[in-house]
């Protein structure tokens, strides 16, 4: 997934979130800066999600 421009990282993870549902662990390492990561998470935090255990997890 690297070079993707961003809208591209989170229309992917929502396809994910969206059609996994024994998917237990996501986790995001997007290169972007603090400000952009914390507003991707907070729109991928409300995707819908096929697991209802998954856990999301963004990483530096």
């Amino acid at each position: 997934m690297f070079g993707l421009p961003n809208k591209s990282w989170v229309e992917f993870l929502k396809f994910v979130l969206g059609r996994s549902p024994v998917l237990e662990v996501m986790r995001v390492s997007p290169h972007v800066d603090y400000n952009e990561k914390m507003n991707m998470a907070n729109e991928v935090l409300h995707f819908r999600r096929a697991s209802p255990k998954v856990d999301i997890r963004f990483f530096d």
